[in-house]
């Protein structure tokens, strides 16, 4: 069974569910999450598949809504058609990496006194809830902290705040992207 999904601008996986479902008898399953359209992907909304699923196959240009279904499904081979360039890649995701890059980051956050928790304001990328509930835990373990709103996170904007140790409430890929900025 193969996983389709898609950017946004990319409406074809209906497209591709016919081709090659009843051309070349796959068995393909579209996501759809309300209110986005089928198969379009975000990376807070990506599912973990169902075990039968063999391949991941992605529309479009960029990797970070890709990696999000990588993230959560580390075991199921990836692939992308960039329908600009036209070419289909196997994609890999540095999952080690992460993992470690996470486990230094909680080793940090430990030693640490001052934090800086960031709303993300574009779109729906900031939870308020993680942010309350990270700023309530904070409260109860005596750290200091100051409250950032920001629609895009910038490393030179964080580096003006040398002592404070950052923590984001909006999707996990993109502090896992800003990962040295990050705990």
């Amino acid at each position: 069974m193969l996983f389709a999904a898609k950017e946004t601008q990319f409406c074809l996986c209906h497209v591709a569910k016919r081709e090659l479902g009843g051309k070349n008898g796959f068995n393909i399953v579209i996501p759809q999450s309300s209110p986005l359209s089928p198969g379009e992907l975000l990376g807070c909304t990506a599912p973990v598949l169902p075990k039968d699923v063999t391949a991941i196959v992605y529309l479009g240009d960029g990797r970070f809504h890709l990696e999000s279904v990588m993230i959560q499904n580390p075991s199921v081979p990836a692939y992308q058609y960039n329908p600009y360039s036209r070419v289909f890649t196997r994609e890999r995701y540095g999952f080690e990496l992460m993992l470690d890059n996470r486990r230094a980051a909680i080793e940090v956050a430990q030693r640490a006194d001052n934090f800086g928790i960031i709303l993300g304001t574009l779109g729906r990328q900031g939870n308020a809830k993680i942010f309350e509930y990270l700023e309530q835990k904070l409260k109860e373990a005596g750290k200091r902290m100051i409250r950032v709103l920001l629609s895009e996170i910038f490393a030179d904007k964080l580096a003006l705040f040398s002592s404070v140790q950052w923590l984001g409430s909006q999707i996990l890929i993109i502090s896992d992207r800003n990962r040295n900025n990050f705990v």
